[in-house]
This record gives structure tokens, sequence and C-alpha cells, in this order.
């Protein structure tokens, strides 16, 4: 690696420990990528995104009419390009205020009436289920520290899906959000340790903590899938129907239906 890191323990932590951190992790982070959002940037996201939607409305046969969640709409780039293709029973969530900010502008200036929301995925409820849910490039719906919390967000997500519906979620884009490997991630016998610098802008301190992360392959996933009421439906490699998962070694992209 070209930064080598120093081996140190790994820190046990609890829900309450590790979520609020990562959460004011996400959105001091994402405050600074807002602000370099420029106009070629913005656009490059866009096509990035067109290619993206393509590939999920071919895979999960999604229609205009279908009611879809999306975990993590950031800036808003899939939310606008869904709605550009006639998707209008769309409900688009985040925690960063900045990334929110600039989704809503844009959709203001495109006239889109887009349901922009401020809030974690796990404050849903109380509403008709979803006919899909989208979350490609946001690790919540699978890879917490423990296992406990990824079987809850999954056990959260069929609930929050009808009989049928489709689960579809990416876990190896954390290079894209986080720290790059080998500077903040290291492979230890057979797991992967996150290295964090959690800040607190209140305190304007920063920690750092290591935590151990489940090494995830197809046949966990499968299983933890199985056990929520899901079934593993189609696995890439990347967003690209010629690329099953299997050839390549970075980046896994799973699609589930809800069983039921």
């Amino acid at each position: 690696p070209a930064f080598p890191v120093t081996p140190t323990p790994p820190v046990a932590s609890d829900r309450a420990e590790t979520i609020p951190g990562n959460n004011a992790w996400y959105i001091h982070h994402s405050a600074r990528h807002a602000a370099g959002l420029d106009a070629a940037a913005r656009a490059e996201g866009i096509a990035a995104a067109r290619h993206d939607v393509a590939f999920l409305v071919g895979q999960l046969a999604l229609s205009p009419g279908h009611r879809l969640l999306e975990i993590g709409c950031g800036w808003g780039r899939h939310s606008l390009v869904l709605h550009e293709r006639g998707f209008r029973r769309l409900t688009s969530v985040d925690i960063a205020p900045a990334m929110l900010a600039i989704a809503r502008e844009r959709a203001h200036a495109a006239g889109a009436a887009i349901d922009l929301r401020r809030c974690d995925f796990r404050d849903l409820g109380g509403e008709p289920p979803f006919d899909a849910i989208l979350s490609p490039y946001d690790r919540s719906c699978l890879g917490y520290p423990t296992e406990a919390e990824d079987r809850q967000s999954l056990a959260f997500l069929a609930r929050l899906l009808r009989p049928g519906g489709q689960l579809f979620f990416g876990i190896g884009d954390w290079p894209v959000a986080l720290p790059r490997p080998g500077r903040d991630w290291r492979e230890w016998d057979g797991t992967v340790e996150l290295l964090e610098t959690i800040p607190d802008a209140a305190a304007m301190a920063f920690t750092d903590r290591t935590t151990v992360l489940p090494p995830y392959g197809l046949p966990e996933i499968r299983r933890l899938l199985r056990e929520a009421g899901f079934a593993l439906a189609g696995a890439w490699h990347a967003l690209d129907a010629r690329r099953p998962y299997g050839g390549e070694h970075e980046g896994l992209f799973a699609l589930a239906t809800r069983e039921g």
C-alpha cells in the first residue's frame, strides 16, 4: 500500500457508538463533496446516472407505475434521471443536508416534483409498501460492523417492501465514498478492517477508530437475505449486464426479491 498503517487492535462498538459516528462522518464528508460539485462534475454525474438507471430499469423490469424508494440519494442525480423516465412515485432519502439542498435546487430547476426527504431509511414507516428499493451507492443496507445489525437492516427493508418487491443494493463501493484501500482499509486474516476518522464538528475534534467488518461473499449474502425473507435474484461485478459477479474481485451489486 502507498500509505502503510500501523496495526491497531479493533475497537468493539455497539450500534449507539457506531452508527452516529458513521453518520457524522458522512455528513462532514458530503458537505465538502457538495462544495466541489461544479457544472462539469454534475454533468458527468448525470451521464453516469443515466447509465445506472438504464441498467436498473432493465434488470428489475421497472415501470413508471412502480413505487420506488431510493436510499442515499445524495445530490439527486438518480432521482432526476428516474423522473426524466416517467417515474413519479419515487421517495428519495439522505441524511446529508448539503447534498439534499443541491438535489432540491436541481429538482426545482427541472420542474420535477420529487419526494426528497432528509432522514435515515430506518425512520420510514406507516406508508404503503414499495415495489422496489434502490441503493446502488450507499452502504446503509448491508455492511454494518456486526451481523446482528445487518440482520436488523434487512428485516426492516423487507417490511418496507410488498411481497415480491425487489431490493437492489451495492456493497463494493466503499472506496468511492470512504477512504481508499491501503490507507484506511486493511484485509486481516480473512476479514476487513475499517480505519475511521470520526469528526465532531461541535468540538472541532476527530476520533480514530478501527472496526472489523465481516468478510461478506455471495454465500453469506444469500444466507442473510434468505433469513430476512429475500431470495437472491442476481449479482453483478458492475452495473453492466455483461459483467456477472464472479469473474472480477472488486465490487458486488446484488438484486433480491422479497418472498411471500
